[in-house]
Order: structure tokens, then C-alpha cells, then sequence
């Protein structure tokens, strides 16, 4: 865990928000690349990236924000530190909100906007988990001692020998997106295709790592709530990738 990088006289830089910073950068990086080298123009496609972002991350703070309110009820100026803490659905319906919107009102595409920030998503992913590993956030629930674990703290700083998610999910993300690379690079997902499957890899990877998770969530019985809405919205995901041309007319 490093949850503060560095600090400069009362301001502290923490790796949490470096971290998402530089997926963000990275995202980018390769969604420019893929339109510059595409086979079809998309002009001012840095237009839709720029409010998908920003309404991802006031919609993911703002969810997290809500799920944890006896936390910021008690600490209102916390709020809007981005030091850590982003609910991935917030920031899903945030973006896809946000970009459904601007592709009607500038009259694009959406499908295929939709697919070349496809890669540059699954990337940034790998940094959302890495930010986590650093924070100490989203940590594993104790086990034995094994290649996937080792002595890490909660979120009260009790050590114990736990799964290493954050660090499962890293590699999850890296490898899926490396999938989606390549298959946008060859071309043959369209449609939308190629975006509901970087989404899935993403959320499959969430689900499959909640069993494993340790920290603190809000359950249903025996179940936690976001692994319940993983499965929810992975089968809403593969519905999309089997069935692109009617969520293309319905949208």
C-alpha cells in the first residue's frame, strides 16, 4: 500500500488519483492512435471522450458518494477530494449517458464512436485496479498462502494473509484488454460489437473477483450487492454483443 506518493507543504499527491490520471492519458493515447491509423475518419471524436469522462466521474463519485453517505454525511468536504473512490456503475451511467447524448446532438455515429474508444476503455481499467492495489481499497478476504495472496492490511490496517484482488484484477483487465486490441485491430467487431465486448471482459472480471473480495459492501443475504449487479449487467452485456442491431435502433 501507498496511498500518498508525495507531499508539498499541505497538499498531498496520492497515488489513487495519479493513477486513474494516467489510464485516463492512456486511454486516450491509444483511442488517438486507432483514429488517426483507422480506416474511416471520426471527426472530433476527443469531443465525446471529454463528456463521457466528465460525467463518468461526477456520476462514479457521486454513486460512491450516495453508497457510503454515513461516511460523508459526517464529512461533506470529502466529497469531491477524488482521492479515492469511484463506483463503477455511476461512471458507466455517467459516460454512457453522457455520450449517448453528444453522439445525437453532433449527429455521429454511436456505434462506431462507440468501438474505437472501445481498446482505450479496457486499458484504463488496468489502472483503475492498480489504483486500488496502491490505496489498499477493494482488498481480498483472508486465505492460506498461495501465488495469489500475501500479508496485506484492511481498511483498518489488520494484517493478514488475503487473496490479492486488486492485483488479480490488474491482470485480468491487461489481458482482456489485449483482446480487445487486437480484435478492433482486425476489424471484426462493428457495430458495437467490439464496445459491449470490452464492457463484458471488464464486468466479468469485477464479478468473478467479488468472490474473492474481503471488504465491506452492502449485502442482499449472503450475496453482495455488486456482484449481483455484475451478473445483472453481464447478462445485459451479452445480450448486446449477440444482439448489436436492435440496441443500435433503440438507441
Amino acid at each position: 500500500m501507498m496511498p500518498i506518493l508525495a507531499r508539498y507543504g499541505p497538499f498531498f499527491l496520492y497515488s489513487y488519483t495519479v493513477l486513474i490520471s494516467l489510464g485516463i492519458l492512456a486511454g486516450i493515447g491509444l483511442t488517438a492512435w486507432r483514429a488517426r491509423w483507422g480506416e474511416r475518419p471520426y471527426p472530433h471524436w476527443f469531443d465525446g471522450i471529454l463528456i463521457s469522462l466528465l460525467a463518468g466521474l461526477i456520476g462514479g463519485r457521486a454513486l460512491f458518494a450516495a453508497v457510503n453517505w454515513d461516511y460523508f454525511q459526517i464529512h461533506p468536504a470529502e466529497i469531491w477530494q477524488w482521492r479515492q473512490g469511484i463506483s463503477y456503475y455511476g461512471a458507466l451511467a455517467g459516460g454512457l449517458t453522457a455520450f449517448w447524448l453528444w453522439a445525437r446532438w453532433a449527429k455521429r455515429d454511436w456505434a462506431a464512436y462507440a468501438d474505437l474508444y472501445a481498446p482505450g476503455l479496457a486499458l484504463a481499467a488496468v489502472f483503475v485496479w492498480l489504483a486500488c492495489l496502491l490505496d489498499g481499497t477493494t482488498y481480498g478476504r483472508e486465505t492460506i498462502i498461495s501465488l495469489w495472496s500475501a500479508d496485506l492490511p484492511d481498511k483498518l490496517g489488520v494484517s493478514a494473509v488475503r487473496y490479492q484482488t486488486q492485483l488479480m484484477g490488474a491482470v485480468w483487465s491487461l489481458l482482456w484488454a489485449g483482446i480487445v486490441i487486437v480484435w478492433g485491430w482486425r476489424g471484426r467487431l462493428r457495430g458495437g460489437r467490439l464496445f459491449w465486448l470490452a464492457l463484458a471482459g471488464v464486468t466479468l472480471g469485477r464479478l468473478l473477483i467479488s468472490f474473492l473480495r474481503g471488504d465491506p459492501a452492502p449485502m442482499l443475504g449472503d450475496w453482495r450487492l455488486d456482484a449481483l449487479a455484475d451478473g445483472a449487467a453481464l447478462l445485459l452485456l451479452a445480450f448486446a454483443l449477440n444482439n448489436p442491431a436492435w440496441f443500435r435502433r433503440s438507441l
